[in-house]
């Protein structure tokens, strides 16, 4: 490359880059924390439906069972509700 070239091909990378739609990188980023969401309700409902299954007359285990699926539940509830507005806020900024 002479010493001209190599200025124009930067230039050329950077106006491409600046093209790219931020809406697109938004919601594939949301898109990520959906799948680590459901990875992580799912192993937290596994934890919970372990512990309730071997707390044969253990009460203290059985409430901590009981917990985490409920917690699972609402961290469920909850993310899915913030993903819900990120797409609407997402798809209406124009």
């Amino acid at each position: 490359m002479t010493g001209m070239t190599l200025p124009l091909v930067l230039a050329a990378m950077l106006s491409a880059a600046a093209d790219i739609n931020i809406n697109q990188s938004l919601l594939s980023i949301v898109t990520a924390f959906v799948a680590f969401l459901g990875g992580a309700i799912a192993l937290a409902l596994l934890y919970g439906a372990y512990l309730l299954i071997f707390a044969v007359d253990d009460p203290d285990m059985e409430a901590r069972g009981k917990r985490a699926i409920r917690l699972a539940i609402y961290g469920g509830v909850l993310g899915l509700g913030a993903i819900t507005v990120a797409n609407l806020i997402i798809t209406n900024i124009k």
